[in-house]
């Protein structure tokens, strides 16, 4: 398996060299390797579509004939952010950054593509005898955004996010949060930070004036910042206790200086801005997961996959359980049916472990008088409802996001 780790782990890596290559603007995220292969994440203004991997395929083979030693390094907290720095890899420094003091910072090098890498790697490109790239998977998201601003300009922005960020997981049931402020080690700011020592200073002591102002009780994480600018976490606090990373707000002193945006202020000089970078909720497969454990599955009704299950009595009356789910459908309510030949109680039970919020039992009576039996999942028997009715009472709660 180790053997097999080498061989998929290099693979990732002349991967990444021939995206260099090719195109050389490229930033690097990560590249492990996984079950069945490997990957690599990257940046870039190219779109990677399926038609281009035959283009890579013919510059990895290249790589490969070049028979380049692999060759493994360490070097120390500012050596490594040096090197990341001259080669214009911010997400490479993000990582160094997140790596513990003590532990060992590891690169690998193949020829000109060098790489923070914990390995392990085959000798040689050339160990590589057979690879296949099979797809491209594009990341889509509208849950980060930056937020380019001036001095005067940028608290007013953090709070319309703050506030934005609150009452959003307030509406997911995450009432309680604990919110962090990273900042800089002054002990070693020189070494780890980029940026005017001036607007540090604004930006941290801003920050948490700021969440003092609101009454927000601050954990300050020293250190924590990364090299371009400090940033505030807010953490949600799930119901077995546990905190799980949401929203970030960072604010970013690198890049407005890099791209050479300025903007003429109020003094008639010229400034550069500053840039708030910020996620609402992170990591979107780990706020659903976060949210199934949250929730154990039982989803606010405005929240659940399903939120009405329509069961039948007996054969007699599945004509009127359709027209139910259909008019529900038109009304935009998530239903579905239950008409198997099994007992009630199974069907009850079986929609209660499936989390359903609510069930509609009908039978021959609810058929005949146009009416439906309400049950609850949270609160079991809720008796006799016309559908009206029970539309009312549903809508409502789904319009409210009521938990």
């Amino acid at each position: 398996m180790k053997d097999l780790n080498s061989y998929r782990h290099t693979c990732s890596h002349i991967m990444a060299q021939a995206v260099k290559r090719l195109w050389p603007n490229t930033r690097l995220a990560i590249g492990p390797v996984i079950e069945n292969g490997f990957y690599y994440d990257f940046e870039s203004d190219e779109v990677f579509t399926p038609d281009r991997l035959e283009e890579l395929e013919t510059e990895m083979k290249r790589i490969i004939k070049e028979d380049l030693p692999i060759e493994r390094f360490s070097l120390s907290e500012d050596e490594a952010v040096q090197l990341m720095k001259e080669r214009d890899e911010p997400y490479k420094l993000e990582l160094i950054g997140d790596i513990p003091d003590g532990e060992e910072l590891s690169f690998y090098r193949q020829g000109e593509f060098v790489d923070l890498c914990a390995g392990p790697h085959c000798l040689n490109t050339g160990s590589v005898k057979a690879f296949k790239l099979t797809h491209v998977a594009e990341r889509i998201g509208g849950d980060d955004a930056h937020i380019v601003c001036t001095e005067e300009q940028f608290v007013d922005e953090i709070n319309r996010v703050l506030d934005f960020a609150i009452e959003m997981n307030r509406v997911f049931g995450f009432d309680r949060l604990k919110v962090y402020l990273s900042v800089r080690d002054l002990e070693n700011k020189e070494a780890k930070y980029i940026g005017e020592e001036r607007v540090w200073n604004l930006a941290e002591t801003t920050l948490e004036n700021l969440l003092m102002a609101r009454g927000i009780d601050v954990i300050k994480d020293v250190g924590g910042a990364k090299f371009y600018g400090p940033a505030i976490d807010l953490k949600a606090v799930d119901a077995m206790n546990r905190e799980w990373q949401g929203t970030t707000i960072q604010l970013d002193m690198n890049l407005p200086a890099r791209f050479g945006m300025t903007y003429t202020g109020s003094d008639g000089g010229e400034h550069v801005p500053i840039m708030l970078h910020h996620t609402l909720l992170g990591s979107m497969e780990r706020f659903v997961g976060v949210l199934i454990e949250h929730y154990a599955g039982a989803f606010p009704t405005w929240l659940a996959p399903v939120q009405v299950g329509v069961i039948t009595v007996t054969s007699r009356s599945e004509e009127y359980g359709a027209g139910l789910v259909e008019m529900l459908r038109e009304r935009d309510i998530r239903a579905e049916e239950d008409f198997r030949a099994e007992k009630v109680g199974l069907k009850i039970r079986e929609a209660q472990l499936s989390k359903i919020p609510y069930m509609l039992i009908v039978g021959d009576k609810e058929a005949a008088d146009g009416t439906v039996s309400v049950r609850s999942g949270k609160n079991g028997d809720m008796g006799i409802m016309s559908i009206n009715e029970f539309i009312e009472m549903i809508e409502n709660e789904i319009k409210t996001k009521a938990k």
